[in-house]
């Protein structure tokens, strides 16, 4: 059976030493080994990976990371990810689709998913919980928390924030589920 999985900006060959550095390795090169283990470690092939854009940087020969990974790989575009790059990535087969923003209904929640975050309705009104409002998952921040400003609706899904790999949207839901808590008073 199938599992969704999420994630952005694993930004594979970006050989600037403030990414890969940030992040705990020597090189680039090995940033990049090792986000193909992680993702291959919880993803399996028969899952669907939403990745939130900014897959690689430069050279399309960083491209071919992204055909290394588990899964039924869907893009939603980044500002990195360039007409040619997204040419070259359906082309080799590295993903299945691109766009530059998508709805996911499932688990009875509707979900944003975006590159950028994005706030959809009322971020405060948490009267409403999860099943009633769209959900917002996004990337391009770099953050290594889960949740934009403490809001339980607005989760990164960033691979700074997930130990460098795609995270089960069912542990995002289950994340959102403890932030509302939370934030509503009621602990879990």
């Amino acid at each position: 059976m199938e599992r969704i999985f999420v994630t952005s900006d694993t930004h594979f060959g970006h050989n600037q030493e403030f990414l890969y550095g940030k992040r705990g390795f020597r090189s680039a090169d090995e940033m990049n080994r090792e986000l193909v283990y992680r993702w291959n470690q919880s993803v399996r092939e028969e899952d669907v990976v939403y990745h939130l854009g900014d897959v690689y940087l430069s050279g399309d020969e960083n491209a071919e990371w992204l055909r290394q990974v588990n899964g039924h790989v869907r893009l939603i575009r980044g500002n990195h990810d360039t007409d040619q790059k997204v040419k070259r990535l359906l082309n080799s087969g590295a993903i299945e689709s691109a766009v530059w923003a998508d709805t996911l209904s499932y688990a009875h929640k509707q979900f944003y998913l975006g590159h950028f975050p994005t706030i959809i309705g009322d971020p405060n009104a948490l009267e409403k919980g999860l099943r009633h409002r769209m959900l917002d998952l996004y990337g391009h921040t770099h953050q290594t928390t889960s949740f934009w400003n403490d809001r339980p609706f607005l989760y990164h899904v960033g691979v700074d924030s997930h130990d460098l790999a795609p995270v089960l949207l069912d542990q995002v839901i289950e994340d959102m589920k403890q932030k509302l808590a939370e934030r509503s008073g009621h602990g879990r």
